[in-house]
């Protein structure tokens, strides 16, 4: 299997989420961390088609996103940057390239295809409100206790397509010769620091390690061929930190997405 280089993006800004929609459109979300300003660049995975360069909204020191689905992306306000209480919805259509609509009668939950599910909290039971997707108008309302909605809410993230994604797990030093003899190789001039965090896609090793170096904790990416050990990619994702950098890598379908120095996205096809 080749793993071969697909798309790099890089910011001047600090790299604060990815979020994947079902076309395969990633969003970058960057923050100013001086400023607190953000801005968003969109493009489509497998094309490489850029789809927003610099996406400013306004008041984009208050926003955050809530969920990236089809060709909106909803956003809320906080009701004080410094507090985390979302306020309001506001619907942001990649196509029309404008806020479509907006509302801050209502806080966001989630949604389903075309349907956005909004809440209010009441005194002793939150009010639920389904809201046309496109156009923020109301359809239909429900009364519903803490639990069903946990049940509800249970009962969506249960249909999504989690399989789509892979995610690496703590790895045990005493679980494989291959890995063990892989990262032996670096820990010959500095020490392991931390467990190491490790996932297999069909026969590539994919793995993430941190050691401790004369200048600080260097993060590394290795990948390569499971059957051999044979090391296909090395990267130092972030070459000093002050503690263990989780979740620097995932996979979706058949891409790996890196995360360097916060900053830098890296996207490479399996194939």
């Amino acid at each position: 299997m080749k793993l071969k280089k697909h798309i790099s993006y890089k910011s001047d800004k600090q790299i604060w989420r990815l979020l994947i929609n079902e076309k395969d459109d990633l969003l970058i979300e960057t923050r100013d961390t001086s400023t607190k300003e953000v801005s968003y660049f969109i493009l489509n995975i497998p094309t490489k088609q850029v789809i927003r360069k610099n996406l400013l909204l306004p008041d984009n020191i208050w926003l955050g996103v809530e969920s990236f689905f089809g060709d909106y992306i909803y956003f809320h306000k906080f009701i004080k940057p410094d507090l985390p209480m979302h306020l309001g919805i506001f619907a942001y259509n990649l196509t029309s390239d404008k806020i479509e609509w907006e509302t801050l009668d209502y806080t966001f939950l989630l949604v389903n295809d075309d349907v956005v599910v909004a809440q209010k909290q009441g005194f002793e039971e939150t009010s639920l409100f389904y809201l046309n997707g496109t156009n923020g108008n109301l359809i239909s309302s429900a009364s519903l206790t803490v639990e069903e909605i946990e049940e509800m809410h249970n009962k969506f993230i249960d249909s999504f397509n989690f399989e789509l994604y892979g995610y690496p797990e703590n790895y045990d030093l005493n679980d494989d010769n291959v890995i063990n003899s892989v990262i032996e190789k670096y820990t010959k001039s500095f020490p392991l620091k931390y467990n190491p965090q490790f996932m297999l896609y069909e026969e590539l090793f994919l793995c993430n390690f941190h050691l401790l170096t004369n200048k600080g904790i260097s993060n590394y990416f290795v990948a390569g061929d499971y059957s051999t050990g044979k090391i296909k990619e090395e990267i130092v994702l972030n070459k000093s930190v002050n503690a263990f950098v989780p979740e620097s890598f995932f996979t979706y379908k058949n891409y790996l997405i890196l995360l360097k120095e916060k900053s830098e996205v890296l996207i490479f096809n399996m194939e």
